[in-house]
């Protein structure tokens, strides 16, 4: 159970003790029926309204929810835009990318100027066929081993310094080069926890943090720990947790991911806790953490066969931000009228599918502010094009309510 100012009583679902915590302890809140939207949306103007391009589609909602432009083709993500105005402002010792992401490539950080720059859970991520971190290739002094891992690795090395007339053979050689530079500041920034004292690996064990968001967060909490090393004022960090295109299999499946999400944020909240007790340079306000996610799923299945029947696509859902800069124990933006056919469900074939009160615009904006972008900029329009067809979400006279940060 949670307790929700103005609200009849709420609750969570079993598996997310570890929000439920969070959320009473005001380090969480909800953003209630947030989702892809071209312009805002009523059920009465369902049939005439600029609808986001292939609604229902997993890749779309997806893109859509990475970029913030729901009514045009891809181009960039959000998180790339805002790199891309602000890193030499921001980050003017900067010695690796102000975008990390620790989930491979992806489209929130994609399309800009700065590249994003991928880490494995544990730490940089070596050249292919080099072992980890290069055993057999390098002495622990970083000299070259006297085998043909080695020899192998010293030549291309130096290959990679030469330079090159020809235009895509002298890009290829800086990649590599730029990598090998970043995989040291990585290396370093990730042994900091170490001298502060902090042991991230025994805080994800008492939660129970296992798999491969678990995993991504515990790096990424290592590079904050580090982050001196990264050079950065401002750094954006990504994670991922696929599996839940659930149809007939979400009663299995959802309360499985739900527990393994709870305990990875569970985790990494107490260790941005514990990292603000024993770095004074470092304050817990610093870091917020938000999820997203490309759609919810409907309330009535597709189909009568008990045995194939599930959820299918749906719209509008809620989203959780989390962290000391957040006013938590609260749900912002408006909750739905949770009624099938009802106010707020999509008129054709409704089912169960919320059309969203708050756009991804709305929500992204406060973070981006909260970050550093000036609310009403120019800079914020050039991040979030699409931003002024809505409500203000930064002006408190009206009733987007998203004063979450």
């Amino acid at each position: 159970p949670i307790t929700v100012p103005g609200h009849e009583p709420f609750g969570l679902h079993p598996s997310l003790i570890n929000l439920a915590t969070m959320y009473s302890a005001n380090e969480a809140g909800f953003v209630t029926n947030v989702g892809t939207l071209s312009e805002p949306t009523t059920q009465n103007g369902y049939s005439t309204t600029s609808l986001p391009k292939q609604l229902f589609s997993h890749s779309d909602q997806v893109t859509q929810w990475m970029s913030s432009i729901a009514d045009k083709p891809y181009t960039s993500g959000w998180g790339a835009r805002v790199a891309d105005l602000y890193n030499d402002t921001w980050n003017e010792n900067s010695q690796t990318s102000m975008l990390i992401t620790a989930a491979g490539t992806n489209q929130f950080m994609n399309g800009g100027n700065l590249n994003q720059y991928s880490v494995a859970s544990s730490g940089s991520i070596s050249l292919a066929g080099f072992g980890n971190n290069y055993d057999g290739a390098l002495n622990e002094d970083g000299s070259y081993t006297q085998n043909s891992n080695g020899a192998r690795l010293k030549a291309l090395e130096r290959i990679m310094q030469y330079s090159h007339a020809h235009i895509i053979e002298e890009g290829y050689s800086e990649v590599i080069r730029s990598a090998r530079a970043n995989e040291g500041v990585i290396n370093e920034a990730t042994l900091v926890e170490t001298s502060l004292g902090i042991d991230f690996d025994a805080i994800w064990n008492s939660y129970g943090a296992t798999g491969d968001v678990a995993d991504e967060l515990k790096a990424i909490a290592r590079l904050i720990a580090g982050r001196e090393c990264l050079g950065n004022n401002r750094q954006i960090f990504f994670v991922d947790l696929g599996g839940f295109d659930n149809h007939a299999d979400i009663n299995g499946d959802l309360p499985v991911l739900l527990e393994q999400l709870d305990r990875a944020i569970g985790a990494f909240n107490a260790g941005m806790k514990e990292l603000d007790t024993k770095d004074s340079n470092f304050a817990y306000d610093k870091v917020t953490t938000f999820q997203a996610s490309d759609f919810n799923r409907t309330w009535i299945p597709n189909g009568n066969d008990a045995e194939s029947a599930g959820t299918d696509h749906a719209w509008g859902s809620h989203s959780f931000v989390f962290g000391g800069a957040v006013n938590g124990g609260n749900f912002y933006g408006t909750y739905p009228d949770l009624a099938v056919g009802g106010a707020d469900d999509v008129p054709s074939g409704a089912r169960g599918r919320w059309i969203p009160t708050t756009s991804v615009d709305q929500f992204a904006a406060v973070l981006a502010n909260w970050f550093g972008v000036p609310a009403n900029s120019s800079e914020m329009q050039t991040i979030f094009p699409n931003l002024d067809r809505f409500q203000d979400p930064f002006d408190i006279n009206q009733t987007a309510n998203l004063g979450f940060l």
